[in-house]
């Protein structure tokens, strides 16, 4: 209960800084702050296929 009274909260704060145009140069870190990035490794062919890209973008 706690926990989404937290949220909730920090919702509210949110919308308040934006709506009073705060300096929002921390806004992506607010947002951020408890994403969970993982990563897996299936194969390289991803890897191949954005190199390739990569190259091809290069010599446009």
């Amino acid at each position: 209960m706690y926990n989404e009274a937290s949220r909730h909260l920090d919702l509210l704060n949110l919308k308040e800084a934006v709506q009073n145009n705060v300096d929002t140069t921390n806004l992506l870190n607010v947002a951020l702050e408890d994403v969970v990035f993982m990563f897996r490794k299936v194969s390289e062919d991803e890897l191949v296929i954005a190199d390739q890209q990569r190259h091809a973008s290069q010599n446009t």
